[in-house]
């Protein structure tokens, strides 16, 4: 009879690791980039772009490409190909921020990225993930932005959005990365 117990207990972790990182309202979570840090395989599942204010969906790449995630106390150091040294991710709560492109109505977290939290099996609202957020330059062009939200100890979302250092151009571009271990 002990078997079936056993064996049930066996899978409970399994189980409860889609909800492992969910944090109440209100709760820090505790500093874990030390367990997020190693290598990563990333997949582009949202690409957009606007230039002169028209938008256009970028080509869709189905390789996963491997990211970099080294720990620095409570920040993430993030590298990947395209970047020349790493970028540092800060734990953060964006709760309020706007993924919106120039042209676009006010796009929050929830709307962005609901579907793909759906379709990975998290039922966790958006808030309660934990953040992390950094900024890089690109040349003096412009101000590229990641937010990565943790999902679960192996599955993570990263948006990248890039921001004209000129506000008044209708230029932008917006990815959604898949990463997970």
């Amino acid at each position: 009879m002990r078997l079936p117990l056993v064996l049930a207990l066996s899978f409970m972790p399994t189980l409860l690791q889609a909800e492992d990182y969910c944090l109440q309202k209100g709760v820090e979570h505790p500093a874990f980039a030390v367990d997020l840090a190693t290598d990563w395989q990333g997949q582009v599942v949202q690409f957009l772009t606007v230039t002169d204010g028209k938008p256009q969906i970028g080509p869709r790449d189905d390789s996963r490409k491997t990211a970099s995630f080294e720990a620095k106390g409570e920040t993430l150091l993030f590298t990947d190909a395209t970047k020349s040294s790493p970028v540092a991710l800060a734990p953060a709560n964006g709760a309020k921020w706007d993924f919106a492109l120039p042209g676009e109505a006010p796009l929050k977290a929830e709307e962005l990225l609901g579907p793909m939290l759906q379709s990975a099996n998290i039922t966790c609202p958006v808030e309660f993930l934990p953040q992390f957020f950094g900024t890089s330059r690109f040349g003096n062009t412009a101000m590229v932005e990641f937010h990565a939200y943790i999902l679960t100890p192996h599955h993570m979302l990263m948006v990248i959005q890039l921001h004209p250092a000129d506000q008044a151009t209708a230029n932008g571009l917006r990815a959604v990365i898949d990463l997970t271990r």
